[in-house]
């Protein structure tokens, strides 16, 4: 029998935050002994004001301004005080340009994996979260690509980017040089170093650099500290002192393994009451990071979190997300569907490597999230500031998401289904086919393409990377097989042949290279030409392939590095996919003239200018990665189409003897109207201009506009960074639903 219970438990959470905590304290729940944290507060039970997350909007045409009530680009939000009147005004139909109040967000680990989760949530979670891991980043945070930010807000989301790393890396300048990227862009929220050491003289000090800076360089970004949970030191409070008005909330994280406890209940309430000691004593709101439930024992090792609790961990914080509003959580979000990201988990993990929801908890989770954003209710981000003081003003506002009901029904054992994706923010350099180049997508009928191995997405997330080139490039190379060998008689990044290899782990046969054949080269499935690691120290490497090892160990974390083990093949691949792309940028952006995207953009406009630019930075990036070719053939590619393409019709009528364009069919075929990638990858071209291909390189560089094709093929058939694809969602859905009021 399912009960309907968010006012009673929202009404009973309101109380707890008020005058019935005892002594002006609160107690940490579960961690052993219980912890007094004194506020401060003068008198019994003193009043505060009502805070409202207030945000500028923008309004989308028909349909979308129905699926996307408000984009956030380039606005502001705020935390400001609110009484009855402001409230109503800001849950009136939102005008553009006008201040209208925020919901709490519901959020999901890793932006690829928001993409993902999205779908099995009605489309409609708010807060994607992005760790901004120094491990990624080779020793610094990396840069993130913040058009994916804009293409969030522009639907309502509220970015998140988390600076991590381990208390190694806290630099300031690094942090400004982060939060610049999003000057004017919208309401990102940027935290400090995530759970930094305030113990540690040095990286407070950081720490509170960090927040000035980032401050500084972004006014209009929501900056958070981010404390380890339940931290209330002298050296914490110090940091919150020194940086003043830079702070505008604060981020925390709830991981189970940090708790003597296997109750829900008791992790949720102690989370709740750090958010409401940070609001009562600081004036300012926070926001969940992360929530992390690990199939693992507690930290005590007293209980175990096995299916049951952790079908009732997820299944619960629906139950529990009004008394997380009222207690100044202005969102939360879930770590991670597939258990990848910089924190340790043994099992976090809602859905296998494979994609197959994990039974029980992934139905607990978005079956949950499916019927809390149904047909009713949001929760408006209306809190008190203090003890005592109830800010829950009139009904609740009515949409198209969101019902938070409690049920005591078994939970729900089969998978959550999935609707259509309605859209996808990722790093992509093609959104929809340029017209000016001659490269039709490749027809495919297995859909399994589109899907298999998901730790292709989430890496490709992880480096701000291109996702459907990744695919695309996979499936050429290894066919999507984690067990492909490929032979070769070049070096490889070695000296020492291979002529056998096998799976550490069993779960790929071994290869042998037959009588007469090529030592092994490649292996996994992006290929890579690092070894397992128990061969290392019986290779003598090349000084390539001795980078490509520390990168690999990187990858491999705890482990011994496996090129079949597609996390750690993945993850070592697309470090290799990021460096070719980012060099490939950089040649393009210095000759686009010499590419052809000049005259391109004068001809056609800028939307084919840019997706023109994005095919031919994704020609060069193969380049390298079929090995140096761009190096050898690059530069005469460049003046060779630079010449003959401004070779046409009338220029040869008037001077028939004046190039060799001019003479024979060589006018059609080479010449003038043919585009970069074509003339490069021409046989026919190069021989024509006098460029020797030597016979190792003619086979690849002739592949790459096949390889081109597959991604266009993917782009089109799996709707990855298919603009069109996602605007038609959005129309098919208008079309096929009655008119539903977004307010009432």
């Amino acid at each position: 029998m399912r009960k309907i219970l968010p006012f009673i438990l929202f009404a009973c959470l309101l109380m707890l935050s008020g005058c019935l905590l005892q002594n002006e304290y609160f107690k940490e729940a579960v961690r052993g002994d219980p912890v007094y944290i004194d506020l401060g507060l003068a008198g019994s039970c003193p009043t505060g004001d009502c805070i409202c997350m207030a945000c500028g909007t923008n309004i989308s045409e028909d349909p979308y301004n129905k699926f996307f009530p408000v984009s956030y680009a380039s606005q502001l939000c705020s935390f400001s005080k609110c009484d009855q009147d402001d409230y109503v005004e800001y849950i009136k139909p939102p005008v553009k340009g006008q201040d209208r109040i925020n919901f709490f967000m519901v959020g999901q680990g890793g932006f690829g994996e928001f993409n993902k989760a999205n779908p099995y949530c009605n489309n409609s979670l708010r807060m994607p979260v992005k760790w901004l891991d120094s491990k990624e980043g080779l020793g610094e945070y990396p840069l993130p690509d913040a058009d994916r930010a804009t293409c969030f807000m522009d639907k309502g989301s509220i970015p998140v980017y988390i600076l991590y790393s381990r208390g190694q890396a806290v630099s300031a300048e690094r942090a400004r040089e982060i939060a610049a990227l999003f000057r004017d862009r919208g309401p990102v929220i940027i935290t400090s170093e995530f759970e930094f050491n305030s113990s540690n003289p040095s990286i407070a000090a950081n720490v509170t650099a960090q927040v000035k800076a980032m401050k500084q360089a972004c006014p209009n970004c929501l900056i958070a500290l981010a404390p380890l949970i339940w931290d209330n030191s002298t050296e914490f409070q110090k940091v919150v002192s020194d940086s003043g008005d830079s702070i505008d909330l604060f981020a925390f994280g709830l991981n189970s393994r940090d708790f003597s406890t296997c109750n829900p209940a008791a992790v949720y309430y102690d989370g709740m009451s750090y958010s409401q000691y940070l609001m009562f004593k600081y004036k300012k709101p926070s926001l969940w990071a992360y929530i992390l439930f690990d199939r693992d024992y507690s930290t005590d090792r007293s209980c175990l979190w096995d299916d049951e609790a952790l079908s009732k961990a997820y299944a619960a914080f629906y139950t529990y997300a009004p008394g997380m509003a009222a207690s100044g959580v202005i969102g939360a979000s879930i770590y991670s569907l597939y258990g990848i990201g910089p924190l340790y988990c043994k099992n976090c993990s809602l859905f296998n490597e494979s994609g197959s929801p994990i039974i029980p908890v992934q139905p607990a989770w978005f079956a949950n999230c499916q019927e809390s954003f149904a047909t009713r209710s949001v929760l408006p981000l209306a809190f008190s500031n203090a003890p005592g003081t109830t800010c829950l003003f009139g009904p609740r506002i009515y949409s198209y998401t969101g019902y938070s009901y409690y049920t005591d029904e078994t939970t729900p054992v089969q998978p959550a289904a999935s609707t259509s994706t309605f859209y996808s923010c990722d790093s992509c350099l093609v959104t929809k086919r340029p017209v000016s180049i001659n490269i039709r997508p490749t027809i495919f009928s297995d859909d399994t393409i589109c899907t298999k191995h998901p730790v292709l997405d989430v890496y490709s997330d992880i480096r701000d990377i291109d996702p459907a080139y990744v695919r695309a490039n996979t499936w050429h190379e290894s066919g999507f097989d984690e067990c492909e060998v490929g032979t070769s008689t070049a070096p490889c990044g070695r000296v020492t042949p291979v002529l056998s290899v096998s799976d550490p782990d069993g779960n790929c046969p071994p290869y042998t290279s037959p009588a007469g054949g090529g030592h092994a080269c490649d292996m996994g499935l992006i290929p890579t030409f690092a070894t397992p690691e128990d061969t290392w120290d019986e290779i003598t490497w090349t000084s390539t392939g001795e980078g490509d090892l520390e990168l690999a160990r990187a990858c491999a974390g705890e482990e011994k590095f496996n090129p079949f083990n597609t996390r750690h093949n993945v993850c070592l691949g697309t470090y290799e996919i990021k460096d070719h792309i980012e060099r490939a940028k950089k040649i393009v952006e210095d000759n686009e003239g010499r590419l052809g995207l000049t005259a391109i953009r004068s001809t056609y406009g800028e939307e084919e200018y840019m997706n023109a630019k994005g095919l031919v930075t994704l020609y060069i990036t193969r380049t390298y990665f079929i090995g140096n070719v761009w190096a050898s053939y690059g530069e005469q590619w460049m003046s060779a189409f630079s010449d003959y393409s401004k070779i046409n019709r009338a220029y040869c009528t008037a001077h028939p003897d004046g190039h060799v364009c001019c003479s024979g069919t060589n006018l059609n075929s080479c010449c003038g109207s043919m585009d970069f990638i074509n003339f490069a990858s021409s046989e026919q071209c190069n021989d024509l201009a006098g460029i020797t291909i030597s016979s190792a390189h003619k086979e690849p560089v002739k592949n790459i506009p096949i390889v081109l094709s597959k991604y266009l093929g993917v782009i089109e058939k799996c709707g990855i960074c298919n603009s069109e694809r996602w605007e038609q969602n959005i129309e098919d859905w208008y079309a096929s639903t009655e008119a539903v009021p977004i307010y009432s």
